[in-house]
């Protein structure tokens, strides 16, 4: 994942070619962060907390009914 919000020219890319683009993700951990939890080490990767974050959002986002369409060949 990006640690930027998805722009308008990503989206289109991803319509365009069939990708699922997941939004929120920047939003949710910027929200942790505001909260003082430290997510990313010092090169901007995820820490093991933030990495634990996101795999919960993840798991929200896809319990809710958000599914990755595929081919059923």
């Amino acid at each position: 994942f990006a640690t930027m919000p998805l722009t308008e020219k990503e989206r289109e890319l991803c319509s365009s070619t069939n990708i699922t683009c997941i939004e929120g993700v920047t939003e949710y951990v910027e929200e942790v962060e505001d909260k003082g939890i430290v997510v990313k080490v010092a090169d901007g990767h995820w820490n093991v907390a933030g990495n634990k974050l996101v795999a919960e959002y993840l798991i929200e986002y896809f319990s809710e009914g958000h599914v990755i369409e595929g081919d059923d060949e």
